[in-house]
């Protein structure tokens, strides 16, 4: 969620902004552009599982400008209306599921079940309500993380992986390596890039 607050999470709008060339519809709902603010709250697939979580009113119920506002009012919001359960808990675990199922959809091609992603906050909940720690759920999350592994590209295709290095004071360095779908390597470099690259 700090991603969050300071407005770097890596949606479509934000690479654009930093001269990346990707796809810019929502892969959840397939019909906006992907922002923060349309991923995790215009976007049908964010709607349902806010609502699904019992946490509508709150999210919805706010007066913002900025995707930062939006989340300083929600955990403000949470912490006011809280009974019996952490709220801002469930806020942080709803948050974190829409940002798995966009890149489940986004990378894996799989379409996004809203059902799953219930069960998974509620299973999330769940765990952390047992152990009442952050440990937690940072555990879990951490075991949701780890289902995402490369794989062998498919018959007939090749995969570039490239991989890239920034240090302030000695440059930056960038390799790669183009494989075949029997792991043969055609093709593989490192460079160190001397001159002093600027971040956007």
């Amino acid at each position: 969620m700090w991603q969050g607050a300071q407005e770097v999470i890596p949606t479509s709008d934000f690479l654009l902004r930093h001269h990346f060339h990707v796809d810019q519809e929502c892969f959840l709902c397939r019909h906006e552009e992907e922002s923060l603010h349309h991923l995790f709250i215009g976007c049908p697939f964010a709607r349902a599982l806010w609502f699904g979580s019992d946490l509508h009113s709150i999210i919805y119920g706010t007066n913002f400008i900025t995707f930062k506002q939006w989340i300083e009012e929600v955990i403000y919001k949470c912490k006011e209306y809280q009974v019996d359960q952490d709220l801002v808990k469930k806020f942080a675990i709803v948050f974190w599921c829409i940002w798995l199922a966009r890149n489940s959809a986004r990378f894996q091609s799989k379409d996004a079940n809203i059902m799953h992603f219930l069960y998974k906050v509620k299973s999330m909940l769940k765990f952390a309500e047992d152990e009442d720690s952050t440990t937690a759920v940072r555990a879990e999350i951490a075991k949701v993380a780890i289902s995402i592994t490369w794989q062998f590209p498919p018959s007939g295709w090749l995969k570039l992986n490239l991989d890239g290095l920034r240090l302030r004071l000695s440059g930056a360095g960038a390799g790669g390596v183009l494989l075949k779908m029997n792991m043969v390597v055609l093709f593989m470099d490192l460079q160190h890039l001397s001159r002093k690259l600027t971040p956007y």
